[in-house]
């Protein structure tokens, strides 16, 4: 359902020019060179000239997916590590020329953000000292090699068969076939202890420690490779796959799961009477 939007304009003069952003490309990637161009012309006709002008370039992080049938339901990310979610890139400042235009180069270095959106603003101020901006778009790619994984159950059972299907893309999201990938699964082992705090009061510290649970060594193919392993206890399990792309860069996704099962688990929980469920 749609509403209606009630805005409160205390001052509104209309800007003299428009502004427009061109990046000379629709995706980038480490190493890549970025052509900036900058304009600004009248509404009236003609350019708007020797302008103050300031070029900032963002970087932000989205969830890399595949177009391909055989990526579907694949995650090509963590799922339980937070991030950096934005970068900025760079910041320049410059004038205008005679014609209205500022052009930029900017060489585009590696980046923790590894998969997302790559945006540049231009803003060129007016003679009340006011900013008017235009925003250009790009994808951004960080590598060239993404690694993906895909339970083929919710829930894993103690001592029984589990599969993780392992699938590797390109920055296009195509499938790739070749690519050496190392798969970890680890247990969280959990432990207690009780501890004298202030006065008479004991307190429960909790330990968490991730233990090694099963491996693979794979090579990719064009349809998904699996990697089998079997549970031994029940709790939280997570499974890592990790591979280097052409240019010798790692990427690695992650997925938390859970196995059920007779043994004992302990939950690590705040000092109060509250239960996560």
């Amino acid at each position: 359902s749609l509403e209606p939007l009630s805005v409160l304009v205390s001052d509104f003069t209309p800007a003299p020019f428009k502004v427009r952003t061109s990046l000379a490309g629709d995706r980038f990637a480490p190493g890549d060179a970025l052509n900036l161009e900058t304009t600004a012309s009248l509404h009236s006709g003609g350019p708007y000239a020797e302008a103050r002008t300031r070029q900032t370039g963002i970087l932000r992080a989205r969830e890399f997916e595949s177009p391909a049938e055989a990526a579907r339901g694949f995650s090509f990310s963590n799922d339980d590590e937070d991030g950096q979610r934005e970068q900025q890139l760079f910041s320049l400042e410059g004038a205008l020329s005679k014609d209205g235009a500022l052009e930029n180069r900017v060489n585009l270095s590696d980046s923790p953000i590894l998969y997302g959106s790559l945006s540049v603003e231009s803003s060129v101020r007016d003679e009340r000292g006011k900013a008017i901006a235009a925003t250009a778009s790009a994808a951004w790619a960080g590598r060239d090699r993404y690694v993906g994984l895909k339970l083929a159950q919710w829930l894993m059972q103690e001592g029984e068969p589990a599969t993780v299907q392992v699938l590797v893309a390109d920055a296009m999201g195509q499938p790739q076939v070749g690519s050496a990938v190392e798969v970890r699964i680890e247990v969280e082992e959990v432990t207690a202890a009780r501890v004298k705090g202030a006065g008479n009061a004991y307190l429960t510290e909790y330990n968490r420690e991730w233990k090694p649970a099963g491996s693979c060594a794979l090579v990719s193919a064009a349809e998904a490779v699996p990697c089998r392993f079997t549970p031994e206890r029940p709790g939280s399990y997570r499974i890592t796959a990790r591979i280097q792309d052409t240019k010798q860069r790692p990427h690695e996704s992650r997925l938390s799961t859970w196995a059920e099962g007779r043994g004992r688990v302990l939950f690590a929980g705040e000092q109060d009477y509250s239960l996560k469920l």
